[in-house]
Formats: structure tokens, C-alpha cells, sequence
């Protein structure tokens, strides 16, 4: 994936629909959508923001997420291999609470969601 491809997806959503990113902040950060959470500075804040914005995020008139609003519009004019690789990352890419269930040394762990 070429560089920046996130950064432009969220490009998009500040340009074409930015009442997306302001529904979406308010909901990600709650109380503190005005400021930043003193947990995490700015930038840190930001990027968590933007991916679970990308991949866990509902828009209000598809009820897609963006990454899959990003793809099928593909205003950037994306080729085939970058397209394909958006669509993995849809597929994969799963943001959200889990329970561990299982951890085992050197090996990985079992989780639930």
C-alpha cells in the first residue's frame, strides 16, 4: 500500500463529509471531544482516533465504515493492487474489546471478542 493511504482516506472524509469525522468524534472521545484526553497527548489521541474511525466507525447514511466508503468511491483513482489490499484490510482489520482467553509462551494467544 502506497505511503499515506490512510491519511488520505481521512482526507477525504474532511473534505467530502466532515460531518462524519465530527459525529465520529464525538463519539470516540465523549465529554472530551473539545480537548484532548490528558491520557494521551495530541498526535497519540489522533492516530487512535483515526484508525478505529477507518475500521470500526459507522457512517450514518451507509452504515459502512469508512475504509469501505473510501474504497467503493475511490476518489484518489487507486489501481486494482491498492484496491485489493483495501479490501483485505476491511476484512482483517477488526478494532474492539477482546478477552483474552488463552495466552501461550513464544506462541501467541486465544481471544474472544
Amino acid at each position: 500500500m502506497e505511503p499515506g493511504t490512510h491519511g488520505r482516506m481521512i482526507e477525504y472524509f474532511e473534505r467530502e463529509r466532515p460531518e462524519e469525522l465530527e459525529r465520529a468524534a464525538r463519539e470516540y472521545f465523549g465529554e472530551y471531544a473539545k480537548e484532548v484526553n490528558p491520557i494521551f497527548d495530541a498526535e497519540t489521541a489522533s492516530a487512535f482516533f483515526g484508525a478505529w474511525f477507518l475500521y470500526d466507525y459507522r457512517t450514518v447514511r451507509e452504515r459502512k465504515r469508512p475504509i469501505t466508503v473510501y474504497r467503493r468511491a475511490n476518489p484518489d483513482g487507486l489501481g486494482e493492487d491498492e484496491l485489493a489490499m483495501l479490501k483485505r484490510m476491511e476484512e482483517t482489520n477488526i478494532f474492539d474489546v477482546f478477552e483474552v482467553t488463552e495466552i501461550r509462551l513464544r506462541e501467541g494467544l486465544s481471544l474472544r471478542c
